[in-house]
C-alpha cells in the first residue's frame, strides 16, 4: 500500500477530445478541469497514458489532474494506464462527468455505484477489473430523447449561466475532496441547486 492509498490524487474530468467537442455538454468534465487548474494555477503539462495531464504540488503532495484523450467510451484505457504509471490505487481517483440523470444545476458526489449507463464509467470500471469504488463526481446536464446528439451539442445561452456556476462550485468540491473526509465534502455540495438564474452578484 503507498502513501497516497486513501486519499484523492488523480482528478481525471471526462469528455472527447478535439476542438469540435470543446464546448459539448459531453465534455464538462474537461471544462471544470480547466477551472481547477485556473483556481490553483503553477501546473505542469505532460503528455502520456493516451491523456493530457497536469502536475502540481497541493497541501504538501503531488496531485495530477488528467484529460483523457481517447473518445468517451475508451477513457477507461487512459485511466487506468495512469493509475498504474503513478502506482496509485482506484482510492485516489475522482472522475468528474455529465450525467443525464440530473438536471442542470445538481451535483451528486459518491463513492462506487453502478455506471447509470455512461459510456466513459463503464470503461473505467471494465478497465478496473469491475472495481467499482472509485469517487465519483456528476454534473447534471438533464436529457433530451435524442440522447446522443444531445450530450455532443453545446449548452444553449440560458443553460450556460447555471452551467458556469455549476463548474465553478464542482471545481471547488473536487479541491476540497484533495483535502477533506469525502462526507463531508458530500454533505456540502450534494444539497445544492443552482439551477436559479439571478442577476445578483455574490458578495
Amino acid at each position: 500500500m503507498n502513501e497516497h492509498s486513501s486519499a484523492i490524487v488523480l482528478v481525471t474530468g471526462l469528455g472527447n477530445p478535439g476542438r469540435e467537442y470543446e464546448n459539448t455538454r459531453h465534455n464538462i468534465g474537461f471544462m471544470v478541469i480547466d477551472r481547477m487548474l485556473e483556481k490553483l494555477g503553477g501546473a505542469s503539462i505532460e503528455n502520456g497514458c493516451n491523456s493530457i495531464f497536469y502536475k502540481l504540488k497541493y497541501k504538501g503532495k503531488k496531485v495530477i489532474f488528467a484529460k483523457p484523450q481517447t473518445f468517451m467510451n475508451l477513457s477507461g484505457n487512459a485511466v487506468s494506464s495512469l493509475l498504474n504509471k503513478e502506482q496509485l490505487d482506484k482510492a485516489n481517483l475522482l472522475v468528474i462527468h455529465d450525467e443525464l440523470d440530473l438536471p442542470p444545476g445538481k451535483i451528486r458526489i459518491r463513492n462506487g455505484g453502478s455506471s447509470g449507463g455512461h459510456n466513459g464509467i463503464n470503461s473505467i470500471i471494465e478497465c478496473l477489473g469491475n472495481q467499482q469504488n472509485f469517487m465519483r463526481m456528476r454534473l447534471g446536464i438533464g436529457r433530451d430523447r435524442n440522447v446522443i446528439d444531445y450530450v455532443l451539442g453545446e449548452f444553449s445561452a440560458e443553460e450556460k449561466v447555471i452551467i458556469d456556476r455549476v463548474i465553478d462550485k464542482a471545481a471547488d468540491a473536487a479541491i476540497e475532496l484533495l483535502k477533506a473526509p469525502p462526507a463531508a465534502v458530500m454533505n456540502k455540495y450534494n444539497a445544492l441547486d443552482l439551477s436559479e438564474i439571478t442577476e445578483q452578484k455574490e458578495i
